[in-house]
């Protein structure tokens, strides 16, 4: 996401711009710190404060009287002051939602952002000017009393010092189209700047699909889940011998298996917030009721940023579906590389062990699958799913919750094609 800090003083027209950039940039928003300062200003909490320093008088109708300070350097500059811990939790909330919700640009408009660091986070700053007579007749329209000096008093109370400031674009705005497409095309060329730049680091940091480079990023993702990392190894061990005896490329089912769980990086409300911003579908069952089963998609995304897929493309996604369907299958159908992650995820050798002394049968049956497969006594792998699919069932009504409804659709959807 671009941040693009639009500057300027008050009628200047700060807010039709940013309006005007998000009407043409899509996936783009505005954050006004000055509707953030108004919402404040309505915080019990914050008034309470505000109160406490300058008593029932800097209220009007129960709300502070944003006249007074407006009206009163020294008063705003110490409200300010009171506010400005609230002010930057709520501008960093605000830009991590917009963030999170994979938005292209944020258009950051404050008349104050010049004297604040947040202008040094902003990828351009661009300073709108305006003569005084139009800026007056703009502050006429939301405020009727505005006069050339009051206008005048309500630059020095505000105090911004524009000129400190060296800004990627100045604009004179004259409410015309050309000022307006000027400043529209600079914040394309940003964003479209930003993207190469992003693609070609993307490009050079991109990884061979081979073993020993997923076992790197299993380590980046897993270290500090021993649990989770040791499981991936297990798994990649039976995926292994599955691979031999259907005939899968080894080196994919290892890869898969050793990568299938890079999702659990992020906890279940931060793989809901990641799904969401780039548009994976999602069912309720993942949204409302176990947002954690969404791993596999998380972690083929991860994959997706870690390897370089013009490398090996049917490679890349056969091993990207195997890591997106090992929850509960897929939307198409299921290979058998999807498959054996599958079977090998739910037969590990410790994968039942936390069950011992509540097993049904069918889990005593789910135990045994990996010694029989050694063993030749079962060597179909839809075989293994129906033990492990009814496993899953017992254990879910023993625990009084529900079995994710979609591992149904794994036998339904049979890729022959194999691979």
């Amino acid at each position: 996401m671009i941040l693009v800090g639009i500057t300027g003083k008050s009628g200047s027209g700060k807010s039709y711009f940013a309006r005007k950039l998000t009407e043409s940039i899509d996936k783009s928003s505005v954050i006004s710190i000055d509707h953030i300062f108004s919402r404040l200003m309505n915080n019990g909490q914050v008034i309470d404060r505000i109160v406490a320093e300058y008593g029932q008088g800097i209220l009007k109708d129960g709300e502070i009287d944003l006249d007074v300070i407006l009206n009163n350097k020294e008063i705003f500059s110490k409200i300010y002051t009171i506010i400005e811990n609230d002010l930057e939790s709520e501008i960093a909330r605000e830009l991590k939602e917009k963030e999170q919700n994979g938005e292209k640009a944020c258009i950051i408009e404050w008349w104050r952002l010049p004297n604040t660091e947040l202008i040094n986070q902003c990828d351009c700053s661009i300073y709108i000017q305006a003569n005084s007579k139009e800026r007056l007749e703009f502050l006429k329209n939301r405020e009727t009393y505005m006069t050339q000096e009051s206008m005048a008093e309500r630059d020095n109370v505000l105090g911004a010092d524009y000129a400190s400031k060296q800004y990627d674009l100045v604009v004179q705005n004259d409410y015309n189209e050309k000022s307006i497409e000027e400043v529209i095309h600079f914040v394309k060329e940003k964003i479209r700047s930003k993207r190469l730049l992003k693609e070609q680091s993307k490009k050079q940091q991109s990884k061979e699909i081979t073993i020993n480079n997923a076992k790197e990023v299993l380590k980046k993702y897993l270290t500090e889940n021993r649990k989770k990392l040791y499981h991936s190894i297990r798994v990649a061990k039976v995926a292994k011998i599955l691979a031999e005896k259907n005939g899968v490329p080894v080196d994919e089912a290892v890869i898969a298996s050793l990568l299938h769980d890079i999702g659990k990086t992020m906890t279940p409300q931060e793989m809901l917030s990641f799904c969401a911003s780039r548009e994976v579908t999602m069912y309720d069952f993942e949204i409302f009721q176990s947002p954690g089963a969404l791993h596999g998609k998380v972690g083929a995304i991860l994959f997706e940023e870690e390897f370089d897929r013009n490398s090996d493309p049917e490679k890349f996604d056969r091993i990207q579906h195997a890591i997106s369907s090992h929850v509960a299958g897929a939307d198409d159908k299921m290979t058998k590389l999807d498959k054996i992650v599958y079977v090998a995820d739910n037969i590990e050798p410790e994968k039942e062990k936390k069950n011992d002394n509540q097993e049904t049968g069918i889990q005593k049956q789910t135990e045994t699958l990996l010694s029989k497969i050694e063993n030749g006594e079962i060597e179909n792998l839809d075989e293994c799913i129906k033990i492990i699919i009814e496993g899953k069932k017992q254990r879910a009504k023993k625990r009084g919750v529900e079995c994710n409804p979609l591992v149904d659709n794994i036998l339904m959807n049979d890729d022959e094609r194999g691979l």
